[in-house]
């Protein structure tokens, strides 16, 4: 495999890897307690882009779709993308692709701590 067709094929999978993660975020809107049709979702999204009229979606759905669902699919993605930044960093500091946080006591830190927090 030439080095230009390694660097497309790479390309191909980071894009389908960040289409891939949109998809679950946007899927993730219209899930919850609170069943909201996909449609629905998307009507809540454009009442606050300008692009649908307030009147035509409920005070609810605005509620449930911008305070909690989008909040929570960020963060989500956000903690997902921190814990993989974590990982690889492990890995490429110790040039071995099996690291993992109790090499350096990282899971022993992080119980310590949460022991701290719980007592104090």
């Amino acid at each position: 495999m030439s080095r230009g067709t390694r660097r497309s094929a790479g390309g191909w999978v980071l894009l389908t890897m960040a289409l891939a993660l949109l998809g679950a975020i946007l899927a993730s809107f219209a899930v919850g307690p609170l069943r909201l049709p996909p449609m629905e979702v998307v009507e809540a999204i454009g009442v606050k882009l300008g692009w649908v009229d307030a009147s035509q979606v409920s005070t609810r759905d605005l509620a449930v779709v911008w305070n909690l669902r989008i909040p929570r699919a960020l963060l989500g993605a956000l903690v997902g993308a921190s814990l993989a930044m974590a990982g690889a960093s492990l890995q490429g500091l110790f040039g071995n692709p099996l690291a993992d946080p109790g090499i350096v006591g990282v899971t022993q830190g992080a119980a310590l701590g949460a022991v701290a927090a719980i007592v104090l």
